[in-house]
């Protein structure tokens, strides 16, 4: 499991030689370059999770030699070309936020006034998750965006901590300072009193 620690670079060639590996978690890294053409040797391979990268160009011809393969995520980096079709046969292949091949031409549409955000087609691949355009909700979050849901979780609830720590703090100190004018007003009536 080597997924989010900030690796960079490419995936080496020498992969092919840990060919005993049933899972391989490289997902939410800083990774780029092409995948290497070296998946022969990896035929006990069960997940292969390469997510949230900035991998580029066409997946690999020997990915489809991954007879065990069961789950193959590749979602949201910058892989083109064509899928292999062996690899749309895996149970649990996920690969959206990739441009592929596939362009989106938008069909021509009568003239209007002012064009309504359907008459646009679909949303391109590239839109990232929660990005909102013309008003629709959002695509549907890729696996991998459940980690970073539970982290803004976290900090919406650590930011509403801080900001009723800082009333509780705030109504103490204006208590305090009611207090002080209180009692100065009250030594001040003294005060004239006795003279």
């Amino acid at each position: 499991m080597l997924s989010g620690n900030q690796l960079t670079g490419s995936i080496p060639d020498s992969l092919s030689s840990l060919g005993q590996m049933t899972d391989l978690h490289l997902n939410n890294n800083h990774l780029n370059g092409v995948i290497p053409d070296s998946f022969q040797q990896l035929t006990p391979l069960i997940n292969l999770d390469l997510s949230a990268n900035n991998l580029s160009g066409p997946l690999p011809p020997s990915m489809a030699s991954l007879s065990s393969l069961t789950t193959l995520d590749v979602e949201n980096n910058l892989f083109s070309g064509p899928i292999p079709p062996k690899l749309l046969t895996i149970p649990n292949f996920r690969s959206t936020g990739n441009p592929f091949n596939t362009t989106i031409i938008p069909s021509p549409s009568p003239p209007v006034s002012s064009p309504s955000p359907s008459s646009f087609g679909p949303l391109p691949p590239e839109i990232g998750p929660g990005i909102q355009v013309f008003g629709q909700p959002p695509p549907d979050q890729p696996a991998s965006s459940g980690k970073l849901k539970s982290f803004m979780n976290k900090k919406v609830v650590w930011v509403a901590i801080g900001g009723f720590l800082m009333l509780v703090v705030l109504a103490f100190a204006l208590c305090f300072c009611m207090s002080k004018c209180r009692k100065k007003k009250s030594d001040g009536l003294k005060f004239q009193r006795m003279g």
